[in-house]
């Protein structure tokens, strides 16, 4: 439970919907983004928002925090061939470094339930209605790339000293609101 007065680290903060909703609790927001065009909006909106690639997360300004989130922005991260480990653990070890003790991490990300390779993974294989779902929102135009399989976050936040307190399978409801947003 956040409470106010309590500091908070949004990364990849979108169009501030989140942040909005945590400032009228009394949460203490700072934002990073890699777009100057949202950085800019969110600081006409009040906001402490600065450009920040995710390579320099560990350079986030006000830490420590009492939460950090990074709401649907791994996709931005990995690039090409780079496998899980290569792309999200040195952010994930700058996250757990700009938390106090205690703090917690709220991660939301899609994935696959199984693990990709870069020659076509899907020719030839069973896939589940999950998998196919998730090959359509994924893989559809998107040059980015997305953690493979559903531990994969948690099992490098283990590596830098966090531990998972609840982990949820949500691909419907992520798939509904994709379709609202496409107007599909």
């Amino acid at each position: 439970e956040l409470k106010p007065g309590d500091k908070c680290l949004e990364i990849g903060f979108g169009k501030c919907d989140l942040m909005h909703f945590l400032r009228e609790k009394g949460v203490v927001v700072t934002g990073t983004n890699l777009s100057t065009e949202q950085v800019k909006q969110a600081i006409s909106q009040g906001f402490d928002a600065h450009v920040l690639p995710f390579s320099m997360t560990a350079h986030a300004p006000n830490g420590p925090f009492d939460v950090i989130i990074t709401n649907g922005s791994w996709e931005h991260i990995k690039l090409g061939k780079q496998s899980d480990e290569q792309a999200f653990l040195p952010v994930i070890k700058a996250i757990a470094q700009l938390l106090k003790p205690g703090g917690r991490w709220l991660t939301t990300t899609l994935h696959m339930s199984m693990p990709s390779d870069a020659d076509g993974f899907l020719w030839g294989k069973h896939l589940t209605l999950n998998d196919i779902m998730m090959a359509m929102l994924l893989y559809m135009g998107n040059d980015g790339g997305y953690p493979s399989g559903r531990d994969a976050l948690t099992n490098l936040g283990k590596k830098c000293g966090l531990h998972v307190v609840k982990q949820q399978n949500r691909w419907l409801d992520y798939y509904i609101y994709s379709i609202l947003w496409f107007k599909i």
